[in-house]
């Protein structure tokens, strides 16, 4: 089974450009395992109809790549990263993680934790959002 990306983002966002090259080097190799749909949001109506985010928004099998869930009331907005954008690595290692579910029992989270250097408002965000899924 593939796994499915869904890039959201509209095109007055400043970071779109950016998700979208973490994407693409994510993915190198790994164009037969993975499904990949480019949303672009132009309208309030198109931002209900996904559940927009906010741009850039990454959704991978159908769940955020922060694990946000979709607002109430969607609308066309920018989205804050506390980290930053996802990097490919990032991007790479939760797809492989799709891809070879048994290799790994990871979290999100765990995954967002070990990329790197974070700012401390980062980690602590990162520590809530694993309470919440233990």
């Amino acid at each position: 089974m593939k796994v499915s990306l869904e890039f959201q983002y509209f095109e007055g966002c400043p970071n779109h450009i950016k998700m979208w090259n973490n994407i693409s080097e994510s993915i190198k190799d790994l164009e037969d395992k993975i499904e990949l749909k480019k949303v672009l949001v132009e309208d309030e109506a198109t931002a209900k109809q996904v559940g927009f985010r906010g741009s850039p928004t990454l959704l991978i099998n159908g769940e955020d790549i922060e694990g946000v869930p979709a607002p109430a009331e969607p609308s066309l907005a920018c989205r804050f990263y506390i980290g930053g954008v996802p990097g490919a690595d990032v991007i790479n290692k939760i797809i492989l993680e799709k891809i070879n579910p048994q290799k790994s029992k990871k979290r999100l989270s765990d995954i967002l934790l070990e990329s790197g250097p974070l700012e401390e408002d980062s980690v602590t965000f990162q520590r809530k959002l694993r309470e919440e899924w233990v």
